[in-house]
């Protein structure tokens, strides 16, 4: 088999292309997601033989680490990709009567505030919702 021989000042075209920035972005996130589920997982193993209401703690703070990760990731996803959506407001609207009805049925004393505050935010929007 032939080689060429290249010129000293010229190098050779590099086998593997650069890889782009979305694909980079993605691989971010997915090590993101990893290393947070590793976290998650952790904690549940720390200790199984404590009492049922540590663990149940320890549950939700590992859940509520993992949404906090993956709230951070898909906020850095967005500004990545430097595209904006306009917001739905007739979705926080109907957001609003539900979290309305379940938080009065339920004497869930924070969630129909926030029900009720999503139906003020979409009704003073109405003029922008979409069909």
């Amino acid at each position: 088999m032939d080689q060429q021989q290249l010129p000293l000042d010229q190098e050779p075209a590099p086998y593997i292309k650069p890889i782009p920035k979305k694909i980079k972005i993605g691989l971010r996130i997915a090590m993101a997601g990893i290393i947070t589920f590793m976290i998650f997982a952790g904690f549940l193993m720390i200790s199984s033989d404590a009492p049922r209401e540590i663990l149940e703690q320890k549950i939700m703070l590992g859940i509520s680490v993992l949404i906090l990760g993956l709230l951070c990731v898909s906020l850095a996803q967005v500004k990545a990709s430097g595209t904006r959506h306009k917001p739905n407001y007739k979705a926080l609207f109907i957001l609003g009567v539900i979290f309305t009805i379940v938080g009065i049925g339920s004497e869930n004393y924070m969630m129909w505030p926030i029900g009720l505050a999503l139906i003020i935010f979409g009704l003073m929007r109405k003029s922008r919702w979409k069909n």
